[in-house]
């Protein structure tokens, strides 16, 4: 009777801990889309966000392919395997979680960037942006530093545009750093 009781008061923190959590991660959302509505800012955020959409992620491994034959094809070999693991893991987690987007579920916020999709929970475009940065920057580590931060601007960019929530984005990122170092660590 005893064990029930504790079974169920554990029950019951866990939901708690949960609901704080999708309030700490509506409320956040909401504050970082509201600093919208600088005609600057918001154009920068759409950069980022485009960015992370992986188009200039295939113009770069094309130059140095053209430049450095070896690093090119180290590069897209690497970023093959990551982006093979994370999209996989990505589509696998979004079908069964079918987290819907702020845009669609918090009064207020809107969509500023195309939906790639229905769902929201991880963010790729933050994965993909976070496998690039572990990538390149154990090729180039003077660069590891601005790489991150690029990578991270990317993933705000996706709660700025109103498109994710920072659990998303915090998720994704783990998602994008892990993938990176399986596939370093399948090449190396």
């Amino acid at each position: 009777m005893v064990l029930m009781q504790d079974k169920k008061t554990v029950n019951m923190m866990f939901r708690d801990i949960i609901k704080n959590a999708v309030r700490w991660d509506e409320s956040l959302c909401l504050r970082i889309f509201n600093w919208n509505g600088k005609r600057a800012g918001d154009r920068t955020m759409r950069i980022f966000s485009r960015i992370g959409d992986g188009h200039l992620y295939g113009v770069i491994a094309a130059a140095l392919l053209i430049f450095n034959l070896n690093v090119g094809r180290f590069i897209l070999q690497a970023a093959s395997f990551a982006f093979a693991f994370q999209i996989s893991l990505q589509k696998l987690m979004k079908h069964n979680i079918r987290r819907q987007r702020p845009c669609h579920t918090i009064s207020g916020i809107r969509n500023l960037v195309n939906l790639p999709d229905e769902f929201s929970f991880p963010s790729g475009h933050t994965a993909g942006a976070f496998i690039m940065a572990v990538l390149f920057s154990h090729l180039y580590s003077a660069f590891t530093y601005p790489l991150y931060v690029l990578a991270s601007l990317v993933g705000f960019s996706r709660v700025y545009n109103g498109v994710h929530y920072p659990s998303d984005v915090i998720f994704g990122a783990g998602l994008g750093i892990s993938c990176g170092y399986l596939s370093l660590s399948l090449l190396l």
